[in-house]
């Protein structure tokens, strides 16, 4: 369904309009996907006038970290998002991504994206970044899209799963993807080096393919390879990249796990402040939860990885390898089982059409089966069969103090860590974060109206036109003239969410409008079915 945009007047609202300054009262003009004025309140023009008496308006939420590059193809509807008054995602964090695709690696490929299942899968191929952008584009999506190109994509189309150093050809070609992809209109690149393939990659590979970054004046996104007791050092690695490359740098949830030594993450920024007087540009960001997503597929080492999706699940009935996987068992979820944090792993996503395990714990299910929490993992990847890698947890990620100090902190952008869907769609049994539903009201109504951990302009300031320079938007994150018309109205006393580690599909309370290049999106709290998101950036 779509919805022409119009020419609009919104007027008498509370404008908290992005820059970080007060709010003020006024009236927002819209002409097509355009805001083309700011009027004193009462005096602002329209062919449909809409009088909200003093509710706030923002401009669109954007989610600069979202994992959503599968989900939008499955179902562009974005309920999820624009239910929370989100207006833009920037997909293919954390190494994650599905372009580029050749046919050779497709079944590899979706062996390390959430949400893709044989039962989810689309009759649409593609092979380039651009053809994936294309795939969005005549799909057809509810916000706007701004994919980085992801790093494991790019190596599981080069080299699989394996654990090796790529060639010297290798590295050229996967350079030549990148700047292939940021001329498709990637706002940047990211890398996950805790997670299969990534962490297979040495310095000299990720040099290599962010050095086209500098000339497209894009953004170096990375989940680093520690968080713990090597935090400094993943730190510097990841500076040492972007500096080279000449890029911003976002390091993805750069907060020490609950498990980390005490001050590990305090050694990180001090080692990072040296590249930031020598004029890097140094950020991160957070969600507002202490509880955070896994594929649990993170405890199969590489040497599991190899091959198809049935290859692989065969592999996890096969009691020799099974033990394997137990002896070698390291890395997070190691960490975390040693950490006693079994019982706040929840299931959000059992792999299967049913959910049926979903909202139990590890610990739960080791218990009913009367095995090892390690061995309950396995039992679960095991069930999902070639479904495994949408097998996903919810666990304790950070401490409360430490959240809360990265939530005021101004180097932290807002985000999710999640992906979009819809209640009725075809990811309804599946979850994959809080975030999915609530990371919005959460922040805005728990931490910073409830809490006041800061300003509520300074808190729009940091979801709205802070994420939109780091990823090179000139024309959206603010309300003003000339700027497109992405907004969100909401009741800030009503803003509200129920979401839990055991239940994370609740439909989020206070936020009534939203608008997506001036069309209406979201009307009187309910999902018009228009689609008008764009889709990458344009730099030409």
């Amino acid at each position: 369904m779509e919805i022409a945009p119009a020419n609009y007047c919104i007027a008498n609202a509370q404008i908290v309009d992005g820059s970080g300054g007060r709010p003020f009262v006024g009236d927002v003009e819209i002409t097509g996907d355009v805001i083309s004025g700011i009027a004193p309140a009462g005096r602002g023009k329209g062919e449909q006038r809409f009088d909200v008496n003093g509710m706030y308006l923002s401009p669109g939420f954007i989610d600069i970290h979202s994992h959503a590059d599968y989900t939008l193809l499955v179902d562009g509807s974005a309920e999820s998002a624009l239910l929370q008054g989100v207006t833009s995602v920037v997909t293919g964090n954390c190494g994650h991504g599905v372009a580029p695709c050749p046919s050779c690696a497709r079944d590899m490929m979706a062996t390390n994206i959430f949400g893709w299942r044989r039962d989810t899968e689309i009759d649409e191929s593609w092979e380039s970044f651009g053809d994936y952008t294309d795939c969005l584009r005549r799909r057809g999506v509810g916000v706007n899209v701004f994919p980085l190109v992801a790093h494991g994509a790019l190596r599981i189309a080069l080299s699989g799963f394996e654990q090796r150093a790529l060639t010297a050809s290798e590295k050229a070609s996967m350079r030549s993807m990148v700047c292939e992809a940021l001329q498709a209109g990637a706002v940047g690149f990211s890398t996950g080096l805790e997670y299969a393939p990534g962490i297979a990659a040495d310095f000299d590979e990720l040099a290599t393919a962010s050095e086209p970054l500098g000339d497209f004046h894009a953004l170096y996104a990375t989940h680093c390879r520690n968080r713990t007791d090597a935090m400094a050092e993943a730190a510097i690695e990841s500076a040492e990249i972007a500096k080279r490359a000449g890029s911003r740098l976002q390091l993805s949830h750069f907060l020490r796990r609950p498990y980390g030594p005490r001050e590990c993450d305090k050694r990180a920024w001090d080692a990072l402040s040296r590249f930031e007087s020598d004029g890097l540009v140094v950020r991160s960001d957070v969600f507002p939860f202490d509880y955070g997503p896994t594929p649990l597929a993170v405890l199969l080492p590489l040497h599991v990885r190899t091959g198809s999706r049935l290859e692989i699940a065969g592999r996890l009935e096969v009691p020799q390898i099974k033990a394997r996987i137990l002896n070698e068992l390291s890395g997070m979820f190691g960490r975390a089982v040693e950490a006693g944090l079994a019982e706040s792993m929840y299931v959000a996503c059992d792999g299967t059409r049913g959910g049926e395990l979903v909202g139990r714990t590890l610990g739960d299910i080791a218990r009913d089966q009367d095995i090892s929490v390690a061995e309950a993992a396995l039992w679960l990847l095991s069930r999902a069969q070639e479904d495994f890698y949408s097998v996903m947890i919810v666990e304790r990620w950070v401490e409360e103090a430490d959240l809360r100090a990265a939530l005021r902190d101004p180097r932290y952008f807002i985000m999710s860590d999640g992906v979009v869907a819809s209640q009725n769609g075809r990811f309804h049994s599946s979850g994959f974060s809080l975030s999915d539903w609530g990371y919005v009201p959460a922040y805005l109504g728990r931490y910073v109206r409830d809490f006041g951990l800061v300003s509520l302009e300074d808190a729009v300031a940091k979801m709205t036109r802070a994420p939109a320079d780091q990823i090179g938007l000139s024309d959206r994150g603010r309300i003003a003239e000339g700027q497109k018309a992405d907004l969100v109205l909401f009741d800030y006393d009503a803003l509200e969410t129920s979401v839990a580690p055991d239940n994370l599909t609740c439909t989020p309370r206070g936020i009534s409008q939203v608008f997506v290049n001036g069309v209406w999106a979201v009307k009187d709290g309910t999902i018009t079915g228009a689609r008008p998101g764009t889709v990458g950036i344009a730099r030409y």
